[in-house]
């Protein structure tokens, strides 16, 4: 399975793109990275550092250590906006559509200014069902594609009726004003990811003074 993360799972620092593929915490458990096609500023991507295609294939216990970290993250990125969402694209297969062409499993770490989680149950496309808050990961079958979004206070879990690709991205983008600037292909949004980045320098710096 390759990926645009394998320099992740390989144990670099850094990827191909300079402006965004840098590991913002290295030397730490798992990953975290500016996301490309960052909607707002502070939008970063948790990545374990082996290969796997989604959060549910790792171990029940592990799952919830790394959500008690991504919460960390949230905590200190929430000094862009005060609410938090946590989502994940997760697909059951590689070139998946619900994949959205990455193929390596990360959870989405978003500051928003507004409630996403609302919009999203509102689409009557995805089947969503309440999720466990500790490990959301245990409320899904063991097989199939899905979406996940959590909250400090709520958890879901949703089965696409028909799987599309960057889902939340594109319900974020609607919400944010921008419909149109959904695709991290088309709309890198490198000014957002320079903020992301400069905040992370300035929380070391902090922790090292």
């Amino acid at each position: 399975m390759q990926s645009r993360f394998d320099w992740i799972t390989q144990g670099k620092t850094k990827g191909p793109n300079q402006k965004c593929d840098v590991d913002l915490l290295p030397g730490g458990k798992y990953a975290v990275v500016p996301s490309l096609g960052s909607l707002c500023p502070g939008w970063a991507l948790a990545i374990p550092r082996k290969p796997l295609l989604s959060i549910r294939q790792l171990p029940p216990h592990e799952r919830a250590r790394f959500l008690r970290f991504c919460e960390a993250i949230g905590d200190s990125l929430a000094a862009f906006h005060p609410q938090v969402h946590y989502f994940e694209h997760g697909p059951d297969r590689t070139r998946s559509l619900v994949g959205c062409g990455v193929d390596q499993a990360h959870l989405h770490i978003v500051p928003t200014g507004f409630r996403l989680v609302d919009a999203i149950l509102a689409d009557r496309a995805v089947e969503w069902i309440e999720a466990d808050q500790i490990d959301p990961w245990s409320t899904l079958p063991s097989d199939g594609e899905y979406y996940l979004i959590r909250t400090s206070t709520e958890a879901y879990v949703g089965s696409p009726l028909k799987p599309e690709s960057q889902y939340f991205r594109k319900k974020f983008a609607a919400l944010a004003g921008k419909p149109k600037e959904w695709n991290y292909r088309e709309w890198p949004h490198y000014e957002h990811i320079q903020r992301t980045i400069d905040h992370f320098a300035l929380r070391c710096d902090e922790q090292a003074a």
